[in-house]
């Protein structure tokens, strides 16, 4: 998993759940201090070892912790990214197209580096389907990511799960659609 991912989860920790809980999550995770760097990758058992300690120690489902680190993330990544974001964009049209743009500039800029693989089909203006297929199965951080997005966007939105590798299903079908304002 990519070095970027530990560093915000790493600032997720602390900014949710205050000063010093990263370094407990760590113990508890087993894997013990370190100094996780943003550009390089990292083995993904050891995401899954923190994300589980750190669901452990905060008494919040997985599922749940995930998607609100995803939540947390999407502004990063958006900010970060922003070079290859097209200013006329907002949530589907980005995650109609992350896949041919930010995913692949991670894949070219370090061999090693694995995001998932996103399939987007457009179904019309308002609705969009996102194929979620990785190793992982952290479905529930692709969730985060989107409902993410759509708040940095202020777009809101209706997210919907109708297949879920966790449930046995090959990939993970997200059907998203602009919702009203209420």
């Amino acid at each position: 998993m990519h070095g970027s991912i530990f560093v915000e989860l790493r600032e997720y920790v602390g900014a949710t759940y205050g000063t010093g809980q990263w370094e407990a999550v760590l113990d508890g995770s087993g894997i013990g201090y370190k100094d996780y760097v943003a550009n390089q990758v990292y083995p993904d058992l050891e995401a899954v070892r923190i994300v589980a300690a750190a669901a452990d120690r905060t008494g919040r489902p997985l599922h749940e912790l995930l998607e609100d680190f995803g939540d947390y993330l999407a502004t990063s990544l958006i900010e970060r990214f922003v070079s290859l974001v097209d200013p006329a964009w907002k949530t589907l049209d980005l995650l109609e197209h992350v896949e041919e743009t930010i995913h692949t500039v991670i894949r070219s800029s370090n061999a090693k580096a694995d995001p998932p693989r996103l399939r987007c089909r457009r179904l019309s203006r308002t609705e969009v389907v996102v194929e979620y297929d990785s190793p992982r199965k952290m479905c529930s951080l692709a969730k985060g990511l989107i409902r993410g997005l759509a708040r940095f966007y202020g777009d809101p939105i209706v997210l919907e799960e109708s297949a879920c590798m966790l449930k046995g299903d090959v990939a993970c079908e997200l059907y998203v659609r602009l919702g009203d304002r209420r």
